[in-house]
Formats: C-alpha cells, sequence, structure tokens
C-alpha cells in the first residue's frame, strides 16, 4: 500500500512551474525566465513548459501547480517567487538561495550573450568567472545542470576562438561539460574543433566515433543538422584512411 502511495505523496510535496514558451511569450521573455527557473530552482521544484493561457502581451506567464497563473514573471520577481515557493514548506523555513549561484548564473548569461557577439575575450572571463562562482552551489543545490554544461561548452568555445598556441583551457572545460554531460553533442562537437586546431588527428577520430556511434542517433532532424552529421560521416571516414596507412 505504501509503496503506491509514495509516488503520489512526493508529487504532492513538490512544486511544479510551467511557464509558457509560445510566440507571443517569448517575445515578452519566456525563455530567459524559462532558463533563470530551472537553473536556480530547488530540487523540490520542478520547472516545464506551460499551455497557453491566451494573455498575449501579459507574459511571461508563470503557472504554478496547474492552477495558479502569474502574469509578467520577468527576472527580478524570479528569485523572490522561488523564496515564496519553498516557505510554503515548514521543512524549508530555512531555505535560501545561495548567492553565488544567482551571481554566476548572471554572469555566464552575459557571458553567453558577449559569446554571440564574438567579444571572445570578455565572454570567457564572463563565464570563467561566473563557472567559480556558481558550480559548487549548483551540484550541491540545484537539479538541473543543463546551463552548467552550456556554460563550460561556451567558455570552450570562446577560449578556442582566441586562437591562443595552447588549447588546454579549452580541452579541461569541455572535458568538464561531458562529465556533467557525457551524451552532449555539441559538447563533442566542440571537442573535434579543438582537436583539429591542435591538429590531433587520432584525437578527433576519437571524438567523431563518440559522436556518431556512441550517441543517440536524432529522429527526424532539421536539414541543417543531417547535413552536418553527413558531413562529420565524411570526415570520420577520412581520417579512417589516413590514420590506417
Amino acid at each position: 500500500f505504501w509503496i503506491k502511495l509514495l509516488p503520489l505523496l512526493l508529487a504532492q510535496q513538490q512544486q511544479k512551474l510551467d511557464v509558457r514558451l509560445s510566440p507571443g511569450c517569448l517575445a515578452d521573455g519566456a525563455q530567459k525566465t524559462h532558463s533563470k527557473l530551472k537553473a536556480l530552482a530547488p530540487r523540490k521544484v520542478c520547472v516545464g513548459e506551460g499551455k497557453c493561457q491566451s494573455l498575449c502581451g501579459k507574459g511571461p506567464i508563470l503557472i504554478q501547480n496547474e492552477r495558479r497563473v502569474l502574469k509578467y514573471m520577468k527576472d527580478e520577481k524570479l528569485v523572490p517567487f522561488l523564496q515564496s515557493c519553498v516557505d510554503d514548506d515548514d521543512e524549508e523555513e530555512d531555505w535560501v538561495l545561495p548567492d553565488g549561484l544567482i551571481e554566476g548564473y548572471d554572469l555566464v548569461v552575459e557571458g553567453m550573450e558577449l559569446l554571440s557577439k564574438k567579444k571572445y575575450l570578455e565572454a570567457s572571463q564572463n563565464l570563467k568567472e561566473g563557472i567559480e562562482k556558481a558550480l559548487e552551489p549548483a551540484k550541491t543545490y540545484g537539479s538541473d545542470m543543463e546551463w552548467m554544461v552550456q556554460a563550460h561548452r561556451s567558455l570552450a568555445d570562446a577560449l578556442l576562438a582566441q586562437n591562443n598556441a595552447n588549447n588546454d583551457d579549452a580541452f579541461y572545460s569541455i572535458q568538464v561539460a561531458l562529465q556533467l554531460d557525457p551524451k552532449d553533442s555539441l559538447s563533442y562537437e566542440t571537442l573535434i574543433r579543438i582537436y583539429q586546431a591542435d591538429r590531433n588527428e587520432k584525437g578527433e577520430y576519437q571524438a567523431l566515433q563518440a559522436l556518431l556511434f556512441d550517441l543517440p542517433e536524432p529522429t527526424s532532424p532539421p536539414r541543417d543538422v543531417a547535413n552536418r552529421r553527413r558531413e562529420l560521416e565524411f570526415r570520420l571516414k577520412s581520417l579512417d584512411s589516413k590514420l590506417k596507412k
């Protein structure tokens, strides 16, 4: 009886927060709200995607426990709101969101924006500082590490783009990303570029094999993804022939 009842009890204890990601809500900043909630929410708070509430222009829209609809849930409201979610539970009355996690997340977001503008040095500085502040709090407190994987991958990309003679720091960063998520295909692509920059054909060959054969092949991928995979397969065949000589 208790075994059957346990999932229901756990579900009742867990807060559920859904952010609507329709085109209208995305225009209101819903993606930033969704990403930040996933990064900062404690383990007992599950963050997902909600259904349209026909409230265009009043987003981001947040649905709490499939009942309560909240409007205009932008950046400055998120930390106090998460605090209120946990304060509803007497067992978590002393809960405090770690400062390092908040500061680190904001630095990582800034770093990614700088990377998109090709400001590689500034991007790497922000990303490195953000990771240093947030990595340990994220490991011990947060339940979703996807953003930290992206942070390490972005740091590796920013370092690699600076065309340094030594890519050890980029290599280390991408190794951490793959430790956090061994199935992240984008991290393998960055690893391949690092090996190419170092003219390490054996390392590139092994990374290509892992990407193409050890990871699940995407189902019905977009044309650009399918084309990229064919390019990688051709490169693997070329390296295979070269390394066997």
